[in-house]
Formats: C-alpha cells, structure tokens, sequence
C-alpha cells in the first residue's frame, strides 16, 4: 500500500471517537514514514534505521498541520542539535547560567504594582540570551522539564521572600508547561517551594497555556483542582489562542485569564480585536474570574481597558522585564509616575 494512504487510513481509524468507560475520547495520530531509498547504504537500510528514521519523522508530523510527515536527512541533524542543546542546557543548571527575570503587573483599579511574573531566561557562554521557546521544547522531551520546573519555583519565592524582608511584598507568577501539569511530581515541588520559602499560597499564581490546559481537560482538572484546594492561584495564559470557549475555561478550577498579546496590541486599531477583548473582560468578570491583559504597549491602550474595567495588566508600556535587582527601583518608579498620571487625569 502506497504510505500516503496508509498514512490517511490510519488517521481515519483514529478519528472515530472511542467510548471509554462512561467517557468518550477524542485521538489525533500523528504518523511518520520512512522508507528505503535506493541510493542508501546497507547499513541505512536495517530494520532499526529505518524505525529511528520513522520516530524522527513522527516528531515532525507533531508539529506539522497535516499530521503526516516524511523521514528526510534535515532531520538526523535537527536532532544532533536537540542533543547538543540538552547537555548545554544541563550544564546550565548546574553552572547559573539561567536567571529569572520579572515582568510588573498593574492593577488597574488602583494604579499600583501589585505583582510580578517570573521570565526564564539562558544566558548562553556564548554571549546571547535565549528566551523559553528556544529550549523548553527540547527539555519537555526528556526529564530536564522537572529540574527546570523546580528551579523556576524555588528562585522565584526565593526572590518574593527577599523582597518581602526589605519591605516589598508582591505576587509571583510561574509558567508551567503540558509537560509539568500532567507530572506526579508537580504539587510536591509547589508544596516544598511554598513552605521552605514561607510563601502564602495565595501569592503564588501557576500559568498554564489554554492549549495545556485542553490537552486531557480531565488530567488537567485534577491537577489544578488540588492546587486551587492548596490556596494556589491559577491562571489560563495566552486565552484566546487555543479553540476552547470560555464556557468550557469556566469547569476547570481557574481564577484568572490572561488575554493574549495578539489581541491586546491590536485593540487600538483593529474592532474585531477589540470586540474580543470586551466580551471577554465582560464575560470573565460575569463567571467570577479576575483578567489580565498582556502586551500592553501603549498609554490609549492601558486607558482602554481600564475603561472596560479590566482587572491588570502588564507589558513594556508598564515595565520589561528586568533582573531581580533592579525590580525595586523599577517599581517605585512605577507606582510614582502611574498614581501621578491617574491624578492628572482625574484633575
């Protein structure tokens, strides 16, 4: 059978939901091809290669908007370069080349800072700095996803609880990925992180993307439904990207979502964007959940929300994020010139 089909009867077989107990469940497949090619060498053509080839493949397919994808040469060296990255990054950790930044969050209401949202960030001996997307894909495939995981939490209380002993108290928000929601080990380290560091619960916000969060709703549920039990804020990052209604965001034991830059920064200039932003904030407050907005680059931006009486909301217009040093000053900062600026305007 040619593989195009094989590949598409495959995907078919799996696309009939299958009935599970008193449950109904939904699979995609993802399917990698390889096959013989005349000009290999017979070492290339064992039945071994040939599934290394075909595992390389699904990899791609994961990624690929067909689901399907072929086994070519481009990708023996994208996983070289998935191995060299994992031992940098392994030695990363253990040599302090990772470091939390911290990006201010606003409350709109009273035009203060009231919180702050941890940022990983690597910098790399070779003299850049690599933001998240360029290596937690990699670190989710393998256990390093954990130790990264647990480093975030311990810094980041680490951190609040050093400004809480020079007089700044403040939230602190974490990003945790699919990979972390669905790990046994996850309420463990929220639990250690939070007593060692003598951190209330309700200081600590975990953020899970919308797509996590859909991944297996029921996993997910369970797990956020012991942390909201904990005191553990939770939060939907980046809403609006995935395909769930806010109907469906509602059943899962969440307090907040965070609207997606996507739409923020499009708010000014495009009515679509801003339509959804409304409804949302409206919406959201309606079902009892508190809203932040990302991206908020600009001063007729943040005075639109506030006008929608959206609850916070953070971007470079309120503060990029900076090294934990250098957050106080930013800051004190902040919370003169937003309680000034509100003043002039009400004057």
């Amino acid at each position: 059978m040619d593989p195009a089909a094989l590949a598409h009867r495959i995907q078919l077989l799996f696309a009939t939901p299958f009935e599970v107990g008193n449950m109904t469940l939904l699979i995609e497949a993802s399917v990698g091809v390889a096959s013989n090619s005349p000009g290999d060498g017979e070492d290339e053509t064992t039945p071994d290669r040939l599934v290394q080839r075909a595992d390389l493949a699904v990899q791609a397919a994961k990624a690929a908007q067909s689901r399907v994808a072929y086994y070519d040469r481009s990708m023996d060296r994208d996983k070289s370069e998935q191995l060299i990255m994992l031992g940098e990054l392994t030695t990363a950790l253990e040599t302090d080349q990772l470091q939390l930044h911290y990006q201010p969050q606003i409350d709109l209401t009273t035009m203060t800072v009231v919180g702050v949202e941890a940022l990983l960030r690597w910098h790399h001996p070779n003299g850049t700095v690599l933001s998240p997307s360029t290596f937690l894909p990699t670190a989710e495939r393998t256990g390093l996803i954990r130790p990264l995981t647990s480093y975030v939490l311990t810094q980041a209380l680490a951190q609040r609880r050093q400004w809480m002993t020079d007089g700044l108290e403040l939230s602190i928000a974490v990003n945790i990925s699919t990979r972390n929601l669905f790990d046994d080990t996850l309420i463990d380290q929220v639990c250690t992180a939070l007593k060692e560091f003598d951190c209330p619960p309700r200081r600590l916000t975990v953020e899970v993307t919308e797509t996590s969060a859909m991944t297996d709703p029921i996993g997910a549920t369970e797990t956020l439904s012991i942390l909201h039990a904990m005191g553990v804020q939770v939060a939907i990052d980046d809403y609006g990207t995935g395909y769930s209604s806010l109907a469906y965001i509602e059943r899962l034991p969440v307090q907040e979502l965070k609207i997606d830059r996507t739409f923020i920064g499009g708010m000014a200039h495009n009515p679509a964007h801003a339509a959804i932003v409304r409804s949302t904030v409206e919406l959201a407050r309606t079902l009892g959940l508190s809203v932040t907005a990302e991206g908020v680059e600009d001063e007729v931006t943040m005075t639109a929300l506030r006008e929608l009486r959206c609850g916070r909301a953070q971007g470079y217009h309120l503060g990029r994020p900076t090294s934990a040093d250098r957050l106080p000053a930013l800051v004190a900062e902040l919370n003169a010139h937003l309680n000034t600026a509100t003043g002039e305007r009400i004057s």
